[in-house]
C-alpha cells in the first residue's frame, strides 16, 4: 500500500504544480507503520521445529557459514557451481545475476559488471536497467572463477532472454 500510495501521491503532486490539480488527497493519506520481517539465522532448534511442522520460522531465513558449506559441497559438481558461489560470496540480487551477460563477465580481470537485471511484472519477465546507484563492477575470487566447476570452465549456452519478453 505504501508503495502505491508514493506513486500516487508522486504523480497528483505533479499534477497540482501543473495546475492540473487543486489538492494532492494522497499526500494526507496516513498509512499504517510496516515491519519489515526480522531475519533469522536456521539455528538447528529452528531447523527440527521447520522439519517437523513445515513452518518457517521467519519469512527471511539466514544460513549459517557451516549451512552455507554443506550447500556448496552439494552443489559441487553443478554446471553453475560459479554462479552459486558468486551469489553467497558477492551478494547480487537474483535479478541482477539472471541479466548477467557473458560480455559484462570477465575471468582474466577477474570481475563482473551489473548493467541489468530481470524483473517480473504480472509473471512475465522483463530486461530492465537497474537503478544507476545499483550498476556496479564486482570483483570475483579465486573459487569463483575456476575453483570446482567455477565460472571459467566451459558453459553451455543458457541464455534466458529465450524466456523472457523485451521491456515495452
Amino acid at each position: 500500500m505504501h508503495r502505491i500510495n508514493a506513486t500516487l501521491s508522486s504523480f497528483l503532486g505533479s499534477g497540482v504544480k501543473r495546475g492540473e490539480y487543486a489538492t494532492n488527497w494522497a499526500a494526507m493519506v496516513e498509512l499504517p507503520a510496516v515491519k519489515r520481517p526480522k531475519a533469522l539465522v536456521w539455528t538447528p532448534e529452528r531447523v527440527e521445529e521447520w522439519k517437523r511442522t513445515g513452518q518457517k520460522p521467519s519469512p527471511v531465513m539466514v544460513w549459517t557459514p557451516e549451512q552455507t558449506g554443506q550447500f556448496l559441497d552439494f552443489i559441487c559438481d553443478d554446471r553453475l557451481y560459479g554462479m552459486w558461489h558468486g551469489f553467497i560470496f558477492r551478494g547480487p540480487r537474483r535479478g541482477e545475476m539472471a541479466a548477467l551477460p557473458w560480455t559484462e563477465v570477465s575471468l582474466s580481470g577477474p570481475w563482473f559488471r551489473i548493467s541489468a537485471q530481470v524483473v517480473e511484472v504480472a509473471y512475465r519477465q522483463y530486461d530492465e536497467a537497474p537503478k544507476q546507484d545499483s550498476v556496479r563492477t564486482v570483483t570475483l575470487d579465486a573459487l569463483t572463477v575456476v575453483g570446482r566447476g567455477g565460472l571459467g570452465r566451459e558453459q553451455p549456452s543458457l541464455d534466458p532472454r529465450e524466456r523472457r519478453t523485451p521491456a515495452p
